[in-house]
């Protein structure tokens, strides 16, 4: 899991060109964020950025997939937890490694 972050950490540096953040109440520092956004828009970065960004996803598809499956196996397992913790009753499943399942009686805590 950590090479898989490791590896989408270049994604980071291309997203920060997307947006500067806001400038303040500081009016010369309005005028460059106003400055930047046109010079932006007039050599199409954001697009360039954009683009750039999708092909190297593609390029990493698998580490992308490695962090879905991780964020959605940490996920489900918070879910269940908090499901039993305010539920009196609930089963446990047994996989079979078919798609048949098979589930005992219910218990109470």
């Amino acid at each position: 899991m950590q090479q898989s972050i490791s590896r989408l950490k270049e994604f980071q540096k291309k997203f920060r060109l997307l947006n500067f953040g806001e400038a303040g109440d500081n009016d010369i520092a309005q005028m460059m964020l106003l400055l930047l956004e046109l010079i932006k828009a007039f050599f199409l970065i954001e697009i360039h950025s954009f683009f750039s960004s999708l092909k190297g996803l593609r390029n990493k598809r698998v580490d992308v997939n490695n962090l879905i499956n991780y964020v959605g196996s940490k996920d489900a397992a918070l879910s269940t937890a908090a499901f039993r913790a305010g539920s009196q009753v609930y089963t446990t499943p047994v996989f079979t490694g078919q798609k048949n399942y098979i589930i005992h009686s219910l218990r109470t805590v």
